[in-house]
This record gives C-alpha cells, structure tokens and sequence, in this order.
C-alpha cells in the first residue's frame, strides 16, 4: 500500500487504457512500487494484457488497472504509478 494521496490521471491516459481493454491488447507497462517497510521506491516493467479499471474509495484509495501477466496472475497497478505504457500485441493488427 502506498501512502501518497492518489493523483488523477489525464483523460487521455485513461481513455487509451480503456481502448487496450476493448481491443483485447496487451501492453508493457513501467510502473512505480513502493516498498512498504522501507522508504524506497523502485521500478518495474511487465507485461498485462489489461481487463478493467477499478475504483477503489477505502483502504488504498484510486484507481487500478487489473490484468492478468503471462501466468496468468492477476495484477493490479494503481494508474498513478504508471510511468509508461505501449501496445506490444494487437488483437486487430494495427
């Protein structure tokens, strides 16, 4: 959990992650994880094929994309900590 307030992302972002759902791509995403029990923050880049965005309001606030990795794990990333993202696989080959 971190615990920095959550910042809104740009509609643009959001509305590019919602696309990628709806086409049933697959991205690689640079993301940001915070380490619980020490005050160090690191990155990490993986590959999601993206099913939702949720909204969460207790606990750790925001929103989250959920995916699954290629083992099928089920991933959640809080958008704000979302450095970058890109379509490796399209379903639609564009």
């Amino acid at each position: 959990m971190d615990n920095k307030p959550y910042q809104s992302v740009s509609c643009s972002m959001h509305s590019e992650l919602e696309l990628t759902i709806m086409h049933g791509e697959t991205l690689k995403i640079r993301y940001i994880v915070t380490q619980q029990d020490r005050a160090e923050t690191n990155e990490r880049i993986i590959e999601i094929k993206p099913q939702d965005i949720i909204t969460r309001r207790q606990n750790e606030k925001g929103e989250f994309l959920v995916g699954q990795d290629k083992s099928g794990q089920v991933i959640e990333i809080r958008l704000d900590k979302i450095c970058h993202f890109k379509i490796i696989n399209s379903r639609n080959g564009c």
